[in-house]
């Protein structure tokens, strides 16, 4: 297991999961920001991987976070590091059409997706990932993925 501090939270992880990237910091400051214009409720965080996102995001804010990622033990790291920084968070272990309904809202989404380059892929899943074309960046001078308004 490995620990590291975030943002001046407290985030374990082992080497199952990516490991935190100090740039993902300057995500979860700007998505705690956009909070205090939101309307009240959960916060969602897709791919959650430990949870350092979402946890810097909502930390101090009263809001609970809800977590879902595919990998078990992204989200038990998740309780774990919430638990740390004193966050109540709410975890799904699943793929977010499962694990997220239909009729659920929340006034801030967070999503860093992981990257899989295609030749790692699985061959069983090379249908699910078709030819990629260039992804523009919407804002010029943006250097990162960024927390977008939820429904």
């Amino acid at each position: 297991m490995s620990a590291g501090n975030f943002g001046g939270l407290a985030i374990a992880y082992d080497d199952r999961l990516l490991a935190p990237r100090d740039w993902t910091q300057a995500q979860g400051r700007w998505a705690g920001e956009l909070l205090a214009d939101l309307p009240p409720g959960d916060v969602l965080e897709l791919y959650c991987g430990a949870g350092q996102i979402g946890l810097l995001a909502v930390a101090g804010s009263g809001r609970r976070l809800v977590c879902v990622d595919v990998n078990p033990v992204a989200t038990h790291y998740t309780r774990r590091n919430a638990e740390g920084a004193g966050v109540d968070v709410m975890t799904r272990t699943g793929s977010v059409h499962d694990v997220v309904g239909d009729g659920e809202g929340f006034p801030l989404i967070i999503a860093d997706p992981p990257w899989v380059p295609r030749a790692l892929w699985p061959p069983e899943r090379s249908s699910d990932c078709p030819e990629r074309a260039p992804i523009r960046d919407p804002t010029p001078g943006q250097s990162s993925p960024t927390p977008s308004k939820g429904r």
